[in-house]
């Protein structure tokens, strides 16, 4: 019988499939065969492919600096999933826990693939426009409907999405506002473009319309996580790009005057109003709740399956998530990972920029510690961390 060949463009056509599930599959449940996430099976087939080519020889991997962290990182999931058993904590939650953790080992297959197949930062950037362009119409056209021919009804519409493409696809906020966990990738494409157009680098027609769509559909999501990194983002490329003073001033104005035609537009009350803001409560009261309970085991946290009597599971700010269950250790990993992007940052400013702020949105939700924030992770690491990895556009 001859040996399986996967050498047949098999892995890049899997890797193209990852990246668009990625940046599209929002929370992972949106795409399904027999039930099953999509995001699952493809996880566990560039694996088992991975596995099979180290075993024939097929592919080499070089350890190196930022892969010892990742498997630190692995193992201490694993040593938090047995302080949550050893704590008593529901096995469901720690399950829970310790499977978005375990996309950390895509790093190792994608790194190596990145590599044999000459997989450009170019080519994920196409990928993701194309994903952000797909994802915001989406968002847009659910708002529209909703505010249209719904005239802003959220019982009735829910029921319809609910009824149709299922639960937890689609969040409604109050006024009409339609919220998307994989918008989380369309900030990071507004980024990655907007760097591109402050560094006097052409953008084409369709590249300038997935930036609007981008940035039109964070603004209608009314997410104040996502819309306050997308500024923080747009000042840092604005301040860190070698420009001329006049390229800088000129960004600032095309911000102020995009950020006033929104405030026109839109009831931004969500953001100025914080005294009935049951979220920003929640969060604080989080945070109170974590301060008490990390006494417990600074070192090691106390194991996966933690639950708070506000949040019983993944509460909004990951690092305190991060803090709370893996302790000082598993943060200091984290904190490792982030100033390794730092300092290899002129590599591609661009995507550390982006990287950056999904970090500071993690602050206030649970991204960096679940697969849509890890396989950005991930993607910086490879693009960043190997010069032998093509990151030119």
């Amino acid at each position: 019988m001859a040996a399986i060949n996967t050498n047949i463009k098999l892995v890049p056509i899997l890797i193209t499939f990852f990246l668009f599930e990625l940046f599209i599959g929002g929370s992972g449940q949106v795409f399904k065969f027999f039930n099953i996430p999509f995001r699952q099976i493809i996880f566990a087939v560039i694996l088992l492919i991975f596995l099979f080519d180290l075993i024939t020889r097929n592919i080499r991997f070089t350890v190196n600096f930022i892969s010892l962290n990742i498997v630190f990182i692995l193992l201490g999931v694993l040593l938090s999933a047995i302080l949550g058993l050893i704590n008593a904590h529901k096995a469901s939650i720690i399950i829970k826990d310790v499977t978005p953790m375990l996309y950390f080992l895509l790093y190792f297959p994608l790194h190596a693939y990145f590599l044999k197949y000459n997989i450009t930062y170019a080519y994920v950037l196409r990928i993701l426009v194309h994903s952000t362009v797909i994802m915001s119409i989406a968002v847009i056209i659910t708002f529209l409907i909703l505010n249209i021919a719904f005239n802003g009804d959220l019982y009735i519409f829910r029921a319809v999405i609910e009824q149709t493409i299922g639960k937890d696809v689609f969040w409604f906020r109050a006024n009409g506002f339609v919220f998307y966990p994989g918008l989380v990738y369309s900030l990071v494409a507004a980024i990655l473009l907007f760097g591109k157009l402050v560094a006097y680098k052409k953008l084409s027609l369709y590249e300038i319309f997935a930036l609007s769509l981008s940035i039109f559909a964070l603004v209608i999501s009314m997410t104040k996580g996502l819309i306050l990194s997308l500024a923080i983002g747009f000042l840092l490329l604005i301040f860190t790009k070698k420009t001329t003073l006049m390229t800088k001033m000129s960004s600032i104005v095309l911000c102020v005057i995009i950020t006033s035609i929104l405030f026109s537009l839109f009831d931004f009350s969500r953001f100025t109003d914080l005294s009935n803001d049951t979220g920003t409560n929640t969060r604080i009261k989080t945070i109170e709740e974590s301060t008490e309970v990390i006494n417990e085991n600074v070192i090691l946290g106390n194991g996966f399956g933690t639950e708070l009597p506000t949040k019983k599971f993944h509460q909004e700010n990951s690092f305190i998530d991060i803090f709370v269950e893996q302790g000082l250790v598993g943060l200091s990993l984290y904190l490792i990972m982030f100033t390794y992007i730092f300092i290899r940052r002129k590599v591609n400013i661009d995507i550390t920029i982006a990287a950056s702020t999904v970090a500071i949105m993690s602050l206030t939700n649970p991204y960096v510690n679940n697969p849509l924030g890890i396989g950005l992770i991930i993607l910086t690491l490879i693009f960043i961390g190997n010069d032998k990895v093509v990151v030119h556009e």
